[in-house]
C-alpha cells in the first residue's frame, strides 16, 4: 500500500513540475534578450504568486515521501541501493525545492526586483524545474524497477 502512496506522491510531484516547466518555457524563445519581456515576466510572476501562496499540500507530498522511502529502509521492503538511492532523491529536491526553488519562485511572483532580475530568476526557475523533474523521475523509475521484482 505504501508503494502506491509513494507512486501517487511521484506523479503529483511530477504533474506539478511539468505545469511549472510549462510555464518556465516562456523563457526559452527570449534567450537573446537580458531582459524578458513584460507580458512573459507578468504571466510567470502571476503564475508563481498562486502556486507559491499556500504550498503545503507540496511539501506534505514531499514529506510524505520521505517517510515512506524511510520506512522501505528500515524494513528492507525494497534491496538497500534502491532505498538509499531513493533516500537520497527524495531528500536533494525537497531541500532543494526549500532552499532555492521556493524563495526564487516567491521572489519572482512578489515582483519586488528590477526586470533584468525578474529575468534572471525567471531562468533560473526553468533551470531548478528542470534539474527536479529529472530527480522525481529517477525516482519513479528506480521504485518502478524495485515494484517489479527487480
Amino acid at each position: 500500500m505504501s508503494v502506491l502512496i509513494l507512486f501517487a506522491c511521484i506523479g503529483y510531484l511530477l504533474a506539478v513540475l511539468w505545469i511549472d516547466l510549462i510555464f518556465d518555457s516562456l523563457v526559452l524563445p527570449h534567450h537573446d534578450k537580458e531582459t524578458l519581456p513584460e507580458e512573459v515576466l507578468a504571466t510567470m510572476a502571476s503564475f508563481f504568486k498562486r502556486l507559491t501562496h499556500k504550498p503545503r499540500l507540496i511539501f506534505v507530498v514531499m514529506i510524505t515521501m520521505f517517510a515512506i522511502v524511510i520506512l522501505q529502509i528500515v524494513q528492507g521492503t525494497v534491496p538497500a541501493w534502491v532505498g538509499w538511492a531513493s533516500l537520497i532523491l527524495v531528500t536533494v529536491p525537497t531541500g532543494y525545492a526549500t532552499a532555492r526553488v521556493m524563495p526564487a519562485a516567491r521572489r519572482l511572483g512578489a515582483r519586488i526586483d528590477i526586470p533584468q532580475k525578474q529575468s534572471e530568476l525567471a531562468r533560473s526557475l526553468f533551470a531548478m524545474h528542470t534539474f527536479s523533474f529529472i530527480l522525481m523521475t529517477l525516482l519513479g523509475l528506480i521504485q518502478l524497477y524495485a515494484a517489479s521484482g527487480g
